[in-house]
């Protein structure tokens, strides 16, 4: 029986790679690729372009012609046995690559042999694991952008400070992919960073905001971009983790309180408008 395709799979290392290189020149790096299983393994090696495609950071490789003879690997096919590494060279051509930012992904598929003679399916399934290639060709790349949105719902409960984050990468000449730093500020709290991702020039990118803790009360939520300065803010008013359990005991007993206080006011007020009887001389 032809093992599975999650049976197939490879590790790879690193899983980001960024360069910045002079036009027209060359430049040599690897990828280490290991086989974490029991078998041996062909492996293929591959290069396609990538670009964003929506405002969760999905990605889409495409073939292109440039990248294909800007970016080569030494071999097209190795092996490697069962828990065995391989350093796997591939070299960049500045002269064949355009000018700018270049995104490229190093890819590496095994094929799985398709079942027996007899079994359900006849076809064989391909596992694929790679290295994204971030590439300046020529001068320094423009790494800017802005906050576009800061969606943050008004009535916070549950395990803290929730919401979301939309930024927009700046268009411009020379603009590069790049993962912005995005702080979220609360009150007493102070600042925390935000997990981000890549985002391509004049594309948005949509980040979770998750300040995980016990809050109560009503405050601003600030998100600052690093570069820039550029912030966004949204109000909440929030009862958060063990605030949850606890502001609502208070309000019982506020409530509580509040009607026993205006009972005895009430009996205080009848006790002094109450008319008083005369006595009678005997």
């Amino acid at each position: 029986m032809a093992p599975s395709v999650e049976a197939l799979g490879l590790k790879v290392s690193p899983l980001k790679y960024e360069e910045q290189i002079e036009p027209g020149s060359q430049k040599t790096g690897y990828v280490d690729v290991s086989n974490p299983n029991d078998g041996t393994v062909t492996v293929n090696t591959d290069v396609e372009a990538f670009r964003q495609t929506d405002i969760d950071g999905n990605l889409e490789y495409y073939e292109a012609e440039r990248i294909n003879k800007g970016i080569q690997f030494d071999v097209d096919q190795f092996q490697l046995a069962p828990r065995e590494a391989a350093r796997i060279f591939f070299a960049i051509d500045g002269s064949a690559l355009p000018e700018g930012g270049v995104y490229a992904a190093l890819l590496f598929s095994v094929d799985s042999e398709p079942p027996d003679e007899g079994e359900a399916s006849s076809i064989g399934t391909t596992s694929r694991v790679g290295t994204l290639l971030i590439l300046q060709n020529g001068d320094s790349g423009v790494r800017t952008g802005e906050i576009s949105g800061v969606d943050v719902p008004l009535l916070q409960f549950g395990d803290g400070i929730q919401g979301n984050v939309e930024f927009t990468a700046a268009d411009k000449a020379r603009s590069i992919a790049f993962q912005p730093k995005l702080d979220s500020s609360l009150p007493i709290v102070g600042e925390r960073e935000m997990d981000t991702g890549l985002v391509f020039p004049g594309n948005t990118r949509r980040f979770e905001l998750d300040r995980t803790g016990s809050y109560i009360g009503v405050f601003p939520v600030e998100v600052t971009e690093g570069a820039t300065g550029d912030t966004a803010r949204s109000w909440v008013v929030a009862a958060t983790g063990i605030w949850q359990i606890l502001a609502p005991l208070i309000l019982v007993v506020l409530i509580a309180n509040l009607v026993l206080l205006r009972r005895f006011q009430k009996t205080s007020s009848l006790k002094k408008t109450a008319p008083r009887k005369k006595r009678r001389r005997s």
